[in-house]
């Protein structure tokens, strides 16, 4: 389990904002867990310091960061089915048995919406990715997008303007957090 939380760099709440990141696992032994990036609301979680995956409300927060008060997505790369509480991981019978490669969006410690990126790329391909972004908190109907580029390819949209119900703009900062069991995955 490992974590990295950044200061805020941007006083104020924003009505848009757009994150963008490079990022990819590797799967070692077998396909393992993922990784998670949340906006973390600093009313919540302060304007500095570390915040460990124990502050947020999930058992795996490193990879599916449901944090109070505050969005984050996880990107999943295998299937977590018969944890209470916890939605199952989607998966691609087609690639190999409880295979997922999927991308969750959580709200204010709430699970908006799962979205397969098995059409677009697999996630644990151990090449490198872009990820964009687009947070609309201050729109009429609060939404997200998430657009990612495979190195070398052209930019697909996977998660086109989600509706997030209860979105308004706050303060917030970066937070990372990577989550392997075992020797099964590096997350770079």
């Amino acid at each position: 389990q490992n974590t990295i939380t950044f200061n805020r760099t941007d006083p104020g709440a924003h009505g848009v904002t757009v994150a963008d990141f490079d990022f990819r696992m590797t799967p070692g032994i077998e396909r393992g867990d993922g990784f998670g990036f949340a906006l973390l609301n600093t009313f919540y979680y302060d304007t500095t310091g570390a915040v460990g995956p124990d502050a947020g409300d999930a058992v795996f927060a490193e990879e599916e960061p449901i944090f109070t008060g505050s969005l984050g997505f996880g990107f999943g790369i295998y299937q977590s089915v018969g944890i209470p509480g916890y939605p199952d991981d989607i998966g691609n019978p087609n690639i190999r048995a409880n295979f997922s490669n999927s991308i969750s969006v959580h709200f204010n410690k709430n699970l908006v919406l799962q979205a397969d990126a098995t059409p677009i790329i697999d996630l644990a391909s151990g090449r490198w990715i872009h990820a964009r972004i687009i947070v609309r908190a201050g729109d009429a109907t609060p939404n997200v997008s998430v657009i990612l580029t495979p190195d070398g390819e052209t930019p697909v949209t996977l998660i086109d303007q989600a509706s997030v119900p209860g979105l308004a703009p706050y303060e917030s900062r970066a937070y990372f957090g990577g989550r392997s069991g075992g020797a099964t995955v590096d997350a770079d």
